[in-house]
């Protein structure tokens, strides 16, 4: 095939605010989790698709399956809310006061939630 650029489950962008790497990145509808770190403008890498453990709001709580959004504001995952984007679904339970959830990447275009 002639045209294929690339596989694209890893893309290099400019970066949108300063991103260390294993954070979660929103660029537009675009949502990735950084390889490396880097300074804003700065080229990065991030991987657009895959399970990662990921920061969430402390209070928000994931059975396995449930979908999960990305809060741009706070930079982290999130039950549904107006503004936040879907971005993937819970691979493990993750429950109140918890820090993390265990993430399966969508690997597409983010839908906002209304």
């Amino acid at each position: 095939m002639r045209n294929k650029i690339f596989s694209g489950d890893t893309l290099t962008l400019p970066a949108p605010y300063d991103v260390v790497s294993g954070a979660p990145v929103l660029i537009g509808n675009l949502f990735l989790v950084a390889s490396v770190d880097a300074k804003k403008g700065e080229p990065f890498s991030g991987e657009a698709e895959g399970a990662f453990s990921l920061p969430k709001a402390v209070d928000a709580v994931f059975a396995i399956g449930d979908p999960v959004y990305f809060d741009p504001a706070a930079r982290v995952c999130a039950a549904k809310a107006a503004g936040a984007h879907l971005v993937g679904a819970a691979i493990a339970a993750a429950g109140n006061g918890a820090g993390a959830v265990a993430v399966r990447v969508n690997g597409v275009t983010t839908t906002v939630a209304t």
